[in-house]
């Protein structure tokens, strides 16, 4: 009887090595690159997130010269010659 205890432990040692390295193994890979990917995705949001706050930012600069501008345009002392032409360079 003990050796068919020993046998049966034997064969059942060698399924659960055969399901670590069949199963185990394999979906600790597939975890580690969803893992990576997943890192890489949140980076991208990231820096994603970051460039549309720069352009917000630069919108509203932007959005607050122009409102500068028709304050101005509107104010009595802004000389100009009808069929001349105004060229803002901004710099953001």
């Amino acid at each position: 009887m003990p050796l068919k205890t020993i046998e049966h432990l034997n064969a059942a040692s060698g399924e659960v090595l055969s399901f670590i390295d069949t199963k185990v193994v394999n979906d600790n890979d597939l975890f580690k690159a969803i893992s990576i990917q997943y890192w890489d995705d949140a980076q991208a949001f990231r820096d994603m997130h970051e460039q549309i706050s720069v352009s917000q930012k630069q919108t509203e600069a932007l959005k607050e010269v122009l409102r500068q501008f028709q304050v101005s345009k509107k104010s009595p002392h802004l000389h100009g010659r009808e069929g001349t032409s105004m060229f803002i360079v901004l710099h953001l």
